[in-house]
């Protein structure tokens, strides 16, 4: 019977099955329910979508943090198994808001967008304001240092009050996630207070998406304060240009001051000593490399013998680094490597996949075509990881009947086609995805060696829901639009 599997063999079948599974499954008995209360209570996660309008929402839904902060209020033995909390909302409410931040505009900016949805009114306002009562709350609640991970992922403002009961309740922090609103000026001038994130001294992994000019400082304090056990930073930017403009104006920053390296604490190190030595995870998107200061300092800041997965998304001239990192004397290992640009033909990008051998993962999207024929280059770039080469996006055509064929990528069992970022897998038409299908006899028999699947496609969902969930990185690779809506201010 079920109880008498191996614990081994229990936990991995839990790992399987999806939300709603495992919440059936408690249900079927009280000694599963206990069993089960780990799993299932582990990651707290509060959806601030409107649940009872359209899909285009236009306002945050409050509710779900004032029912799950009234759960919190009344401890039991299941929430005490809560060790990661997260508050989000999905990417459609972020492309209806347009101004998530309810500070609204810059004042004196002469900002020249207008909201279509002038959602942060008296009513928003009220509205952002129980979210955040009932999101310290919740902080507030749980056990001293019982969170490991905390994510505010919903484009609006994370005030300096929520983040210091974090620091007061849960020192011992290891992630750390924030989405924000990089245009939000801030509190006025007389009731704000500076994000402090000094408190967390034990971070493994930052990921900061969207950054406002105020947040700057208290991001390079983070990654300053846990750089000798870092081993994941992701930092979008969003628009890298609009905020070197932004800290020129607002802090008096000179032309030459570079924002990436002055976020990493990079400036004038010395090159025998990395500032990030346990980094093994590193994520940049809208970082302008601009200068060759930028490339090398990143360089000395960072051990990339070491570094097992990197990510450069619409970084301007960041081939630039790629060809010094190519002919550096250091031995790359990278295990997966994500590239993403419109700005140059890619040919720096084939030549540095080219250079080195062991990739797993795969994951590339170029303004034209490396070389002419594209295919035929693609194939050479990647013959050095032929043996090894899992997982492949490549925004350009690609021969399908090659790549699962008996003279293509053995090890390769996915091809995604479409755009499949920020969860829209379900959502948008013509996403699809490539599986492998039996093996080479495949062909000798005449059949064709893969098989088509749409993301729409209900009938058939049995047969590749499976992928969405273990391959997300994988599917979400090279997204084709930004996290949050692109406002435009004049200076």
């Amino acid at each position: 019977m079920f109880w008498e599997l191996p614990q081994e063999v229990f936990d991995m079948i839990v790992r399987h099955l999806a939300g709603n599974d495992l919440d059936a499954l408690s249900r079927v008995s009280r000694s599963l329910h206990a069993a089960l209360a780990a799993t299932i209570w582990t990651g707290i996660h509060v959806d601030l979508d409107g649940s009872d309008g359209p899909i285009y929402g236009s306002r945050l839904h409050c509710g779900n943090v004032t029912r799950c902060a009234n759960i919190f209020r009344r401890p039991s033995a299941a929430t005490r198994h809560a060790t990661r909390l997260t508050f989000r909302c999905g990417f459609d409410s972020f492309r209806s808001w347009k101004a998530p931040c309810p500070h609204g505009p810059r004042p004196g900016t002469g900002a020249s967008w207008q909201p279509a949805v002038r959602w942060w009114d008296e009513r928003g306002q009220r509205c952002f304001n129980t979210v955040i009562v009932g999101a310290t709350s919740i902080v507030k609640s749980l056990g001293e240092n019982q969170l490991h991970a905390f994510s505010w992922d919903i484009g609006a403002c994370v005030t300096s009050e929520l983040i210091e009961e974090l620091g007061r309740q849960h020192l011992h922090l290891q992630s750390l996630q924030l989405a924000t609103d990089y245009k939000c000026p801030g509190a006025p001038e007389d009731e704000r207070r500076m994000i402090d994130l000094s408190p967390f001294q034990h971070l493994r992994r930052i990921c900061w998406t969207a950054p406002a000019p105020h947040h700057i400082q208290a991001l390079a304090d983070a990654i300053q304060n846990n750089r000798h056990h870092l081993e994941e930073l992701d930092l979008d930017l969003h628009d890298g240009v609009y905020l070197e403009a932004a800290m020129a104006e607002e802090y008096g920053w000179v032309d030459d001051r570079d924002i990436l390296i002055d976020i990493l604490s990079a400036r004038n190190r010395p090159s025998s000593q990395p500032v990030f030595p346990s980094l093994r995870v590193l994520r940049l998107r809208s970082a302008p490399f601009d200068s060759e200061s930028t490339s090398q300092g990143l360089y000395r800041a960072i051990d990339f013998g070491a570094l097992e997965s990197l990510s450069l998304l619409d970084c301007r001239r960041s081939e630039q680094f790629l060809a010094m990192l190519r002919e550096s004397p250091t031995r790359i290992n990278l295990k997966s490597l994500e590239i993403q640009t419109s700005t140059h033909t890619g040919a720096e990008v084939g030549r540095f996949v080219g250079s080195f051998e062991g990739l797993v993962d795969l994951f590339m999207s170029v303004g034209v075509s490396i070389l002419r024929p594209p295919q035929e280059d693609l194939w050479h770039c990647l013959s050095s990881h032929r043996a090894t080469l899992k997982r492949l996006v490549y925004h350009k055509t690609i021969l399908l009947d090659w790549v699962f064929g008996p003279e293509g990528i053995a090890s390769l069992e996915v091809v995604a086609v479409g755009d499949f970022a920020h969860g829209r897998n379900g959502t948008y038409l013509h996403n699809i995805f490539v599986c492998r299908r039996g093996d080479s006899s495949c062909w000798e028999s005449g059949c064709r060696a893969y098989e088509v699947f749409d993301a729409r496609d209900t009938e058939h969902k049995h047969e590749w829901a499976a992928l969405v969930h273990p391959h997300r990185s994988f599917l979400e690779a090279c997204p084709g639009g930004s996290f949050l809506p692109q406002k435009r201010y004049a200076f």
